[in-house]
């Protein structure tokens, strides 16, 4: 996916997986809205404007994004805006992004981000 406004755009989209893509020169990568119970995995997201976002209602809850190369977006390698939930983000690789990421925080209920490398 290449030069496009989304390389990826699920919107109230459940049981996707997104896997093994290069992802490149998009304004977002990959963009999930109001979307659940997804996997993004082995994927090479690099020089969008956001590499991952995750963003809308309460509904955008119950992702895993594991295991994926994120570098080189100028804004943000991961976004999460305020209304998702229970999502778990580990073993991903963040490097040279703007921002390698960002959680607004206000509503990220039992989600678990660990074991990335910056």
């Amino acid at each position: 996916m290449n030069n496009t406004n989304f390389g990826i755009y699920i919107s109230r989209g459940e049981y996707q997986t997104i896997e093994k893509n290069l992802i490149i020169n998009n304004s977002d990568g990959i963009n999930l809205f109001e979307s659940s119970y997804n996997t993004i995995q082995l994927n090479n997201i690099s020089r969008n404007s956001k590499g991952l976002m995750i963003s809308g209602s309460s509904n955008s809850r119950y992702t895993v994004i594991t295991n994926n190369l994120i570098h080189n977006n100028s804004l943000y390698g991961l976004y999460l805006d305020s209304f998702r939930n229970n999502n778990d983000i580990y073993l991903n690789n963040f490097s040279r992004n703007g921002i390698n990421a960002y959680d607004d925080g206000s509503e990220n209920n039992s989600g678990k981000v660990y074991r990335y490398r910056v």
